[in-house]
């Protein structure tokens, strides 16, 4: 009787279980050729991966029909379509090709323990199981490059599991029985087979050689052992799916070395130019520190009087709450989110008026004069009084602390006979404004402004034109896949760099053609194209430093003046395995060809002062960039339209990368 519903139970279970089997491999099927016709466009740096894997097991045993044998005597426990739970640790090695397609093939050879409490249901007693069972997995599985999303696989395979252990310990729950410890599991397979379906997600950590990157990857699996212990009815009872089995939930992280052999190839142009994106296209943003100087002036719009509103202006009620420290932090100003490091720093700069009277509220010996310039209509002592009526009324500074006068022209004026005729407005505009003197000279110290900097300048596009183009110009349009054009140029360098920023402006990654239009030396032209891709990446990590020089209106000794603080304050911080780049810039006044050489001056002036603190022969000399970026609109230059903006793009600006190490 026992073996007829014994049989009954087998075969219509066998019926249920390949039903399942056929819908499963039709599913699958289905979902492979969906993915195929999706991703048969995807392309990506070709990798191969190695990488250590640590999870943790949730394990779902079911027994079926199992006899255990005790440490003596010959007698079987017998329950029935049991099924437990158990916790196992995981710890395994990994390695993977991942194709620049949709595809890609693994390998995980790795501890595995698959131990769980099982209670036997068909006993009256409820006796528990609780096994120690563990297995050398081997398990080669096929990917499918981001089928759900970005930087996430999905991949399939067998279970090849070699057992290493097979125990239990058993509680008969009888009132005086003796718990049983370790008893061995003969009848174990020493070979059993499964599959797993799993699930991770790449997470980029850093870069740690020129074609090697580190990579976290959290993952989700879930896996089935089948049939891990022989059947005990050997003539009816199918020892593949109606035996002991465990089905595993497995949580965990790979930490994994990517290595991609073709990863500066995969980005360069054609015939006649080179673009080289940053690396795997991963635009880093970090947290920078800054030491910022505050240009001592306020600026006037046309022939208007009053203090322009770009300017932070507080009222009554809540200039007592102006925090200086709150106004140089802007890690978490969500306003600025998307700005440029140039935009966030202006932002800092138009609270000039409230940083200064917090100054003065701080020190009562602090006192100030205001000096209105303005060369056309001559109110320049009225512009003072306005500044000064905006810190009396507005901050409470005693009036007595501040005096005022006006003047045609300001102490250290923009412009010269030498400046060309279309852009005297410029300068003009610049000479309207009212400059604070104080009495104290530490007042103009640098500030330390911190800020996130979504588009460091070792993110920046680089564009070279081969050696054996000869050209006399040249300029790149940029398309996005929205058909969105940004074009950059005209150049007159060989090399060229351009900051992503507007073309990730609004969004987190894009795809990109470059058209690179060139015109000979003959005056012919040519043209050349490349693809890249962007993406934004926050990197929590490091903090980045920098610190600006400004240089006034034809100014040429700024360098020499701040060698000093260069030599003492800024090499120190450089170790030998950071990047220090070193920009210069102009404003727009004057011939581009011009700007361009004086800003790659004023950049290899600088050079020239680190080379020299560092020692010629020191690795750091090594990892030193200047560039001159000259009147160029990038992400590290100011607003041109305000005063302000042109007067801050008067400047070399040293950048300290943090190492990728």
């Amino acid at each position: 009787m026992f073996l007829n519903v014994f049989r009954t139970h087998i075969y219509n279970n066998y019926g249920k279980n390949m039903k399942s089997f056929k819908i499963l491999l039709l599913v699958l099927f289905a979902s492979t050729s969906l993915l195929i016709s999706q991703n048969d466009k995807l392309e990506r740096p070709e990798k191969y991966r190695l990488g250590i894997d640590l999870g943790l097991n949730y394990n779902f045993a079911a027994l079926g029909y199992q006899t255990f044998a005790e440490p003596v005597g010959t007698r079987f426990r017998t329950f029935t379509a049991n099924d437990g739970t158990g916790i196992g640790g995981y710890l395994g090695l990994r390695a993977e090709y991942i194709s620049n397609s949709w595809w890609g093939l693994g390998l995980q050879i790795g501890y595995d323990n698959r131990g769980s409490l099982v209670t036997d249901e068909s006993a009256d007693n409820k006796p528990e199981f609780d096994i120690y069972n563990s297995y050398l997995n081997i398990a080669p599985y096929f990917k499918f490059n981001e089928l759900l999303f970005k930087n996430s696989s999905v991949y399939v395979g067998p279970v090849i599991g070699l057992k290493m252990a097979g125990e239990f310990d058993y509680d008969s729950k009888l009132d005086g029985s003796t718990k049983l410890m370790a008893v061995e599991a003969t009848e174990l397979k020493s070979l059993t087979l499964g599959a797993q379906l799993g699930f991770n997600y790449d997470i980029r950590i850093a870069p740690i050689g020129p074609s090697q990157v580190f990579v976290l990857s959290p993952f989700i699996e879930g896996s089935w052992l089948l049939g891990q212990k022989s059947p005990t009815f050997d003539l009816i009872q199918d020892g593949f799916d109606d035996t002991w089995s465990t089905i595993t939930a497995r949580l965990g992280v790979t930490g994994a070395i990517d290595f991609i052999p073709n990863l500066n190839a995969a980005n360069t142009g054609g015939q006649y130019a080179t673009v080289l994106p940053p690396y795997e296209g991963k635009v880093i943003q970090r947290v920078v520190e800054e030491s910022f100087p505050i240009i001592p002036y306020v600026f006037f719009d046309g022939s208007k009087q009053n203090i322009p509103s770009r300017y932070n202006l507080l009222t009554q009620a809540n200039a007592g709450s102006f925090d200086k420290a709150d106004a140089l932090d802007l890690t978490n100003n969500k306003e600025l989110n998307g700005e440029t490091a140039t935009n966030k720093k202006l932002a800092v700069y138009h609270n000039i008026l409230n940083i200064y009277a917090q100054e003065m509220k701080d020190d009562s010996g602090l006192s100030v004069e205001l000096i209105g310039s303005a060369p056309k209509s001559n109110d320049g002592a009225i512009l003072a009084n306005n500044v000064r009526d905006y810190l009396v009324n507005i901050h409470g500074i005693d009036a007595s602390r501040i005096t005022t006068k006006g003047q045609e022209m300001p102490r250290i004026p923009s412009g010269s006979s030498a400046t060309p005729v279309n852009d005297r407005p410029l300068a003009d505009a610049e000479n309207r404004r009212v400059e604070f003197v104080f009495n104290k000279p530490e007042i103009y110290e640098l500030l330390r402004v911190k800020m996130v900097d979504e588009y460091p300048i070792d993110n920046d596009i680089l564009v070279s034109l081969n050696p054996n183009v000869k050209f006399s110009s040249w300029n790149i349009n940029i398309t996005d896949e929205d058909n969105k054009t940004v074009t950059y140029g005209p150049f007159f360098n060989q090399n060229e760099r351009i900051s992503p920023y507007l073309l990730l402006k609004g969004k987190e990654e894009g795809e990109y053609k470059g058209f690179i239009e060139i015109v000979q030396a003959d005056g012919t032209k040519i043209k050349d194209e490349a693809e890249f891709s962007l993406t934004k990446e926050m990197d929590n990590t490091k903090i980045g430093e920098r610190y600006t020089i400004l240089f006034n209106y034809g100014q040429a000794d700024a360098i020499k003046i701040a060698e000093n603080d260069l030599r003492t304050k800024v090499a120190p911080k450089v170790d030998d395995e950071e990047l220090l780049i070193i920009s210069g810039h102009t404003d727009p006044i004057g011939s581009t060809e011009v700007n361009s050489g004086i800003s790659q001056n004023r950049a290899n002036e600088a050079k020239t002062i680190f080379v020299s603190e560092f020692g010629s022969s020191s690795d750091k000399v090594d990892n030193i960039i200047s560039y001159g970026y000259g009147e160029s609109n990038s992400a590290s230059t100011y607003d041109n339209t305000l005063p302000e903006g042109r007067m801050y793009n008067r400047n070399v600006t040293i950048d300290i990368i943090p190492s990728n190490k």
